[in-house]
């Protein structure tokens, strides 16, 4: 930004990065009106109400790009505001709170991310030669995989049970003076289903485990270590960055168990 052509460099690409982000979203409106308008087209009902406006493919002037960092956007935080961030992602083992698998996205959310967690995951056990937990006739056993209501989706349920785990899922925010309820005999939705299966004693008993796997971890991160910002730029730096993070934190427990090799545990848990 310092001269004045390569400013106005800088500033033409944002200008044209706003104007693709403008068209792609004016293509995915015409395809959502599309789909909406299919079913009526076979029935040959019509429309109610007034006609809907021509879908503008022109960036609206609220829309904004970063001129250093355009592969990240503005997103909503835990504290209710908003910032240019990147939402770091983990996956835990269940017996010594080593990070089996990291990443960094542009989500906002963390309801598609479970899946590629999921995969990442599994790559890393199969690189380290982990078996996956067997029953008496050498079946592989699903691995049991809990994270917090931000990753709840049917989608991402259905995604972790076909790559073999058990998933187990908050579907929403309990508070700690209420009792616990009685899960229903017989729940309809799919939701409603993974409620009963967290309500559930066993349910319960896993989904505290995150009490003393993933929780520790982020606070071993995040106040222990301090790292509560990333100080690089690009979402390639910033995983490079994270991964870093992820690799200090294998060290430190390293040192903290003697650096003795420990046996890989048979019953695996992860967390998200």
């Amino acid at each position: 930004m310092a001269r004045r052509e390569s400013r106005l460099a800088t500033i033409e690409a944002a200008r044209r990065r706003l104007e693709e982000q403008s068209k792609g979203e004016a293509d995915e409106e015409r395809q959502r009106r599309a789909e909406a308008e299919a079913p009526r087209q076979r029935t040959g009902k019509t429309r109610g109400g007034k006609a809907p406006k021509a879908v503008d493919e022109t960036p609206a002037g609220t829309a904004q790009s970063n001129c250093t960092d355009p592969d990240l956007h503005s997103m909503r935080t835990n504290n209710k505001g908003w910032d240019y961030c990147g939402n770091a992602q983990a996956s835990v083992d269940g017996a010594y709170q080593i990070i089996v698998a990291c990443d960094v996205t542009d989500a906002t959310t963390d309801n598609q991310q479970a899946e590629p967690m999921g995969q990442a995951t599994l790559e890393t056990l199969a690189q380290a030669d982990i078996e996956r937990p067997k029953d008496d006739t050498g079946a592989p056993q699903p691995i049991p995989a809990t994270w917090d209501s931000g990753y709840d989706s049917e989608a991402a349920a259905q995604a972790l049970e076909a790559l073999g785990f058990d998933p187990s899922r908050a579907t929403g925010r309990t508070r700690p003076q209420a009792l616990p309820a009685e899960p229903p005999e017989s729940p309809g939705t799919a939701k409603a289903q993974r409620a009963a299966q967290v309500q559930s004693p066993t349910g319960r008993a896993l989904y505290a485990r995150r009490k003393v796997i993933v929780e520790p971890v982020c606070g071993q991160i995040k106040e222990g270590r301090g790292f509560r910002r990333f100080l690089l730029r690009g979402m390639q730096k910033l995983r490079g960055e994270w991964r870093l993070v992820c690799l200090t934190h294998h060290l430190r427990k390293l040192w903290r168990y003697g650096s003795v090799p420990v046996a890989a545990s048979a019953r695996k848990e992860v967390m998200f």
